[in-house]
């Protein structure tokens, strides 16, 4: 139930959200109930609340940044004071009239602060939602006087190098399975429905489908510690009479997903995936079969049956069961593949340390 509210609040706050401008709260000026102010990217909003309480969302989801805490408190409204101070205040209604008192106006209690921001001894400053999610009271000389600090949801890991992996949430209501790619130190390799099924895209765009469900639908990165080691293999379209290359393990994998981009594929909701395969002189090329995860693990599983071998080709053995290359090829081959849906695919790479 509190979901399914968060995402009414969400849903109406980013409507509102659509209409409504950017902007400050200057010095002198007022906000009274139901009276709001937006960041710049309209990923933000402050508002008045008509029981007093001002409060910080974040429009997309719906989620409270920050609230001053004056709710059961009607008819309050925030000033952006002159002196740089922001100041909540309420005023009390009037008292009742007593009995035997004469009916004549009777003065109401004095207006009291609420909350304020301690920024007095400012002339100028002004209140300002901020595209990151911080709220801030900024000095005429632009110098943060105040602030809750910016989004923390916002600071998601980052991919560093070729091997990461990156995930967020699926379009809508069908986010539970999620979707993943494959970074190869620029940019993600991802498995689309779509009519280009392989695709070669930035980390923005990557991320960009689920800007409006908020920063949590995007996961961040995961960074598997896959050891180094070297892959022998033909990684072009063609590899008809291509005695193959050898390449580092990293280095193999970006080749693999360039590979399968070169090739192509099509879409399958099935866990079964069929590889994407070059030609060879006494096979025809293989288009593969993937989604998002089955793709992904193809790009990991660049190891063949030959195993590990030296900077020249040659294979070698491995040299304990417990070296990184048979804890990565045991992980890899039972772990990875266990249960293959895309937020545990994401999970245990991401929770793989060697």
């Amino acid at each position: 139930m509190r979901e399914l509210i968060s995402r009414v609040i969400a849903a109406t706050l980013f409507f509102i959200a659509g209409l409504a401008g950017a902007g400050v709260l200057a010095p002198g000026a007022a906000m009274y109930a139901g009276q709001s102010i937006y960041s710049d990217n309209q990923q933000y909003m402050l508002i008045m609340q008509g029981d007093g309480n001002l409060v910080y969302y974040r429009v997309a989801d719906g989620a409270v940044r920050w609230n001053t805490g004056t709710s059961n408190l009607p008819g309050g409204f925030l000033v952006m004071q002159g002196d740089g101070n922001a100041v909540t205040y309420y005023d009390p209604p009037p008292l009742p009239v007593q009995k035997g008192e004469p009916f004549y106006y009777k003065a109401p209690p004095p207006r009291y602060p609420t909350w304020y921001s301690a920024t007095s001894g400012n002339a100028g400053a002004y209140l300002k939602p901020q595209d990151d999610g911080n709220l801030v009271v900024v000095a005429a000389n632009g110098q943060t006087l105040w602030g809750i600090g910016s989004d923390p949801d916002l600071n998601k890991p980052a991919p560093k190098q070729a091997g990461d992996i990156v995930g967020r949430e699926l379009v809508g209501v069908l986010a539970a399975p999620g979707h993943v790619g494959y970074f190869n130190g620029m940019n993600v390799y991802q498995v689309m429905n779509e009519p280009l099924v392989v695709q070669y895209v930035t980390i923005d765009r990557f991320k960009s489908p689920v800007q409006a469900q908020g920063p949590n639908a995007y996961w961040g990165a995961g960074y598997p510690n896959i050891p180094a080691f070297y892959v022998k293999g033909c990684f072009e379209a063609n590899c008809t009479n291509n005695p193959g290359q050898v390449l580092t393990s990293r280095d193999a994998m970006n080749a693999r997903a360039l590979q399968i981009y070169n090739i192509g594929a099509s879409y399958t909701l099935s866990p079964r995936a069929t590889p994407a395969l070059p030609k060879t002189a006494t096979t025809n090329i293989q288009v593969g079969t993937y989604r998002c995860d089955t793709f992904v693990i193809d790009i990991y599983n660049i190891v063949n049956a030959g195993g590990q071998v030296d900077a020249k080709g040659n294979p070698i053995q491995i040299e304990s069961p417990d070296s990184p290359y048979a804890r990565w090829s045991f992980f890899k081959n039972n772990m990875l593949t266990a249960t293959i849906i895309p937020t545990v695919v994401f999970s245990v790479l991401k929770s793989f340390r060697g």
